[in-house]
């Protein structure tokens, strides 16, 4: 929950800590205390300085990412088959958003290994073809998608997956007539 700050927070400090041992060399000429006034200056910005390295990070950090394979795509938190293609990746501090090309044998064993793996760590559920539904629906679709322009594929299929106690998981949606897959994924 707190894993996005992390990094803005260490680069503030370590930028605090420079402020603090090197402004007294330049506050020598303005005050007779220059180690307390540079103790007072990185205070009063570490705030401000904090937000504005949040605000760089993240925008470097989440976003929308075009790759054309899996090859260039190195990112923790995203797993996909190794044929993906025509990868767009919309990536947020809570989770991110995928669509990409994949034959449907490729991505239904990924699942498979994907399941298999998480198995020995926690007690995960494997992919479930969600087939309450003959098909899916447009409207959850589009809650989804609908903001990244991505439209309904009518014969879509969902593979309900894995589900944390704390309601990080994914599900896999799969258009067969174009062999496109999305991904909704949500984690703490």
């Amino acid at each position: 929950m707190l894993g996005p700050v992390i990094l803005p927070l260490q680069i503030t400090i370590f930028v605090m800590i420079t402020l603090i041992v090197t402004l007294p060399s330049v506050l020598r000429r303005y005050t007779k205390h220059p180690v307390l006034a540079s103790f007072g200056i990185s205070a009063v910005l570490g705030i401000p300085m904090l937000l504005a390295m949040i605000s760089i990070v993240d925008s470097i950090r989440y976003g929308e990412f075009q790759y054309n394979d899996t090859k260039r795509l190195n990112d923790g938190y995203v797993e996909l088959p190794s044929d993906a293609s025509e990868i767009t990746l919309h990536k947020y501090a809570s989770g991110h958003e995928l669509k990409f090309k994949t034959k449907k044998s490729s991505l239904e064993s990924w699942m498979t290994e994907l399941t298999n793996r998480r198995l020995k760590y926690t007690k995960a559920t494997p992919f479930k073809l969600d087939d309450s539904r003959p098909k899916f629906d447009a409207a959850e679709f589009a809650s989804r998608f609908g903001r990244h322009g991505w439209s309904y594929p009518p014969d879509a299929v969902i593979y309900r997956g894995w589900r944390s106690g704390r309601g990080g998981g994914f599900d896999v949606w799969y258009s067969e007539i174009d062999r496109s897959a999305y991904i909704s994924s949500s984690y703490w």
